[in-house]
């Protein structure tokens, strides 16, 4: 996961989605589910198991600013400007 997307991964016998289907999913971090809409941008295979990767269409700023937080930190735009302040 990141802060615009997910990749997941699913049985080969799982539902089917396929390139550029637009859905809704719901993904529970930390116990907050937290509702996304995004577009299937990649699926593949192996032998055992199909690989979606979607990106975040729509989701709440506050949602946004959760999942950003809870994947880098506090406040990760600090880190950002002072990398690019160098």
């Amino acid at each position: 996961i990141s802060g615009t997307g997910i990749l997941f991964s699913l049985p080969l016998n799982g539902p089917s989605l396929d390139i550029y289907t637009d859905i809704d999913l719901q993904v529970t971090i930390a116990e907050r589910a937290i509702t996304v809409r995004g577009r299937v941008m990649r699926r593949y295979q192996d032998s055992g198991r199909i690989y979606i990767g979607i990106k975040f269409l729509e989701i709440s700023d506050e949602n946004h600013e959760f999942l950003l937080q809870s994947l880098y930190g506090e406040n990760p735009w600090v880190a950002a400007d002072d990398i690019l302040d160098k």
